[in-house]
């Protein structure tokens, strides 16, 4: 943190311009009187500047303030401690023993004279969040996880980037140091718990809601708040962006921040770009595949979109793409329960396939083994745990996308045999389900972020994987999965049950995706299709694009 941001969380700043106007306003008032005197309304929140305060937070007192040793007192009795002070501000702390009323009052004492004393309206919450200019506006003092300022200079990326947003007025905490003391400077120091707010705030970014991680004082602080929220993927992008925090009804100031365009932005911006020729050729495959792989979607130069190669890579890069590594089987990097060398493992088939020019991996094979003896991809599995699986799967993922090539995680879902695989019908509970194969691609997903799912040939309780209901219903509705679905090789079966099903992409050709619109798929849709094929292509994680136009 900056020596200058660290001086205002210590309350050493001027006065802001609002308050040198009251200042102004109440002069005659406060001419009235030869000793110390605290301004009508001059009691306010140190960050936002509005009129009521919390205890335990920090607020700013406007007023006169001859030269001398200053004391304030609230209710005639409670010392508030100061920490900075001038002849028209001091800054001071709100005691911990005002919770729970309504009303106080505050009087200063500067060498014997005593001002009359000035109300002071309380309540359990009234948020502030600091900004930089010190006038509860603009910029606000929010920082990244390097300390640095989230401006122009050094944008959020959505999704990704964990943000301390430095506020007060947040109410009660656990663990309350005495008034005037620091929070504890080593949060994590079980010796000295972090004091955590007892409600939850929640917090916005463009409107956008954030998951709040933790809510608190400051470390080395007093009467300042800190929030850590992680920056939402679908915030709102810009140099200004507005951040505001509620907490028991109360919402704070909006103050601003830089943030980056997110992956669904820049897929929007494309996708405005697009005829509807263009939107439907990412939908499907092409045949014949150049460079040696499986799959082939062609890009459009004029956008910048580039070309996917789709290359099998569960346990080496596969197909006609070249010499490549030849790996121990999934099942036995599973079997070291080791996720650095599970690491290690992506990284070679992600590296390779770079090198060889194609950019979408079809490994992540997430199936459980156990279940069925004429399981003929036991190889390339992970084992029969869907804990292990799924963590053991999201390490290859994370490995093979950290080398700009995108991931890809399957066979979504049951697909337990290679004999019969296209005749299969899985029948299972909801909880069986959930408890096993599902929660595996659950684990998988998450764990890794990865954007591309692969449907099965088989159907489940009777519908056919890649228009079946699991799509829409678990993967993108409970697990909130905002990536796209193809179909494994030839295992669509229809244009409007599965477009409208959840797949979103057709493989190796398109069948029955080159006619989505005459056969009343609709726009929505199919905006939606290209919208997700573009997210993933411009994900920050997977940077798909230059790295891969050329061998």
């Amino acid at each position: 943190m900056s020596s200058a941001l660290l001086r205002m969380l210590r309350f050493e700043p001027a006065a802001p311009a609002g308050m040198a106007l009251l200042l102004a306003l109440s002069a005659p008032v406060l001419a009235q009187t030869s000793g110390p005197a605290i301004s009508p309304g001059g009691v306010v929140n140190a960050a936002s500047y509005t009129g009521t305060v919390v205890p335990g937070s920090a607020v700013s007192v406007f007023g006169s303030f001859p030269a001398g040793s200053a004391s304030f007192q609230f209710g005639g009795a409670l010392r508030a401690p100061l920490f900075f002070a001038s002849g028209t501000q001091a800054n001071i702390q709100v005691a911990w023993e005002l919770s729970g009323q309504t009303q106080t009052t505050l009087t200063v004492a500067v060498d014997g004279q005593t001002s009359p004393p000035q109300a002071v309206n309380l309540a359990a919450f009234a948020p502030g969040i600091f900004s930089t200019n010190m006038q509860g506006f603009g910029q606000g003092v929010i920082l990244d996880s390097s300390y640095r300022l989230v401006d122009a200079s050094n944008p959020a990326t959505p999704g990704k980037t964990v943000v301390a947003i430095y506020c007060t007025g947040l109410g009660a905490v656990t663990d309350p140091p005495p008034d005037g003391s620091p929070s504890p400077a080593s949060p994590l120091d079980s010796a000295t718990p972090l004091a955590l707010t007892i409600a939850t705030p929640s917090v916005t970014f463009g409107g956008a809601p954030a998951q709040v991680l933790l809510a608190g004082l400051a470390p080395g602080l007093v009467g300042v708040y800190q929030v850590n929220a992680v920056v939402p993927a679908n915030s709102p992008a810009g140099n200004s962006v507005a951040v505001a925090i509620s907490i028991g009804g109360a919402t704070s100031n909006a103050v601003t921040m830089a943030v980056k365009p997110g992956s669904d932005q820049r897929a929007d911006a494309l996708l405005s770009l697009m005829t509807q020729s263009e939107k439907l050729q990412l939908v499907h495959g092409v045949s014949p595949q150049p460079r040696g792989a499986v799959g082939w979607v062609p890009g459009i130069p004029r956008l910048g979109i580039p070309d996917l190669y789709l290359v099998d890579g569960s346990v080496g890069v596969g197909n006609k793409v070249g010499q490549a590594t030849a790996l121990p089987s999934s099942i036995a990097s599973a079997a070291s329960w080791d996720l650095n060398e599970a690491y290690k493992y992506g990284k070679v088939i992600g590296a390779e396939m770079r090198a060889f020019g194609v950019n979408v991996n079809l490994g992540g094979n997430v199936n459980l083994t156990g279940r069925e003896p004429r399981d003929g991809r036991t190889f390339e599995t992970k084992g029969e745990d869907p804990l292990l699986a799924g963590k053991i799967t999201a390490a290859h993922i994370r490995a093979v996308q950290d080398q700009h090539v995108m991931g890809g995680i399957k066979h979504f879902a049951f697909n337990d045999q290679e004999t019969g695989r296209t005749l299969a019908n899985v029948l299972i509970d909801e909880r069986g389900a959930r408890e096993s194969d599902l929660l595996a691609f659950e684990i998988g997903i998450k764990d890794s972020n990865v954007q591309s799912v692969m449907c099965s040939y088989n159907q489940v309780n009777g519908a056919y994987a890649c228009e079946n209901a699991l799509l829409n219903g678990a993967l993108k509705g409970d697990w909130g999965f905002q990536g796209f679905v193809m179909s494994d090789w030839g295992a669509t079966h229809s244009t409007i049950p599965a477009a409208m099903g959840g797949l979103d992409q057709e493989m190796p050709t398109g069948i029955w995706f080159q006619y989505l619109i005459p056969a009343g798929v609709t726009q929505e849709r199919l905006d939606n299709m290209a919208h997700r094929i573009l997210r993933a292509m411009r994900s920050e994680e997977r940077r798909v694009g230059k790295e891969c136009r050329s061998r």
